[in-house]
């Protein structure tokens, strides 16, 4: 879909990818189609060496030898790296590492309900506190403290290339 603001001379296009809109505007419409092209063709880039829903990905390809180490392409470094560093400066709220658990929740192409969907926390009752009057009742002992897992994202290491 593309369009044009005769008023502020700028024009538009956009286009679906990755389930979602992409869009680029241009303050001269005559080189709007050459930025589209640009867009699409790093789109198509980040695509081929990351996405998990493709088997010819950079990253599909390599998996299964990633924990022992692999030499991996420019594009898949900065991508890599970017990801790493948002990760860190969000305590690991964005973590680039979950693709398994987000597919485990039905997140990605062929599900039918795509997206992720919250699951409900009931609210669990408070317990009364005990009184002076009634007899304390023995609480059940506390489970053993497990070791909290390390976050994907921190275990990762981009070391640079040759």
């Amino acid at each position: 879909m593309a369009g044009t603001d005769a008023a502020g001379a700028t024009a538009q296009t956009s286009w679906s990818v990755w389930e979602l809109e992409a869009s680029v505007t241009v303050t001269d419409p005559g080189q709007l189609a050459a930025a589209e092209d640009i867009v699409r063709d790093v789109v198509a880039a980040v695509d081929l060496a990351c996405s998990r829903f493709r088997a010819d990905s950079e990253l599909m390809k390599l998996q299964p030898r990633m924990a022992r180490g692999v030499g991996i392409s420019p594009m898949f470094r900065l991508l890599l790296e970017r990801a790493l560093d948002a990760a860190r400066m969000t305590g690991g709220d964005v973590d680039p590492t979950l693709g398994a658990d987000l597919a485990a929740l039905g997140h990605g192409p062929g599900t039918s309900s795509p997206g992720i969907t919250s699951v409900p926390v009931l609210s669990q009752p408070v317990p009364p506190k005990p009184s002076s009057t009634q007899p304390s009742m023995p609480r059940p002992a506390s489970p053993q403290p497990t070791e909290p897992r390390v976050p994907g994202w921190s275990r990762v290491r981009s070391t640079p290339g040759p």
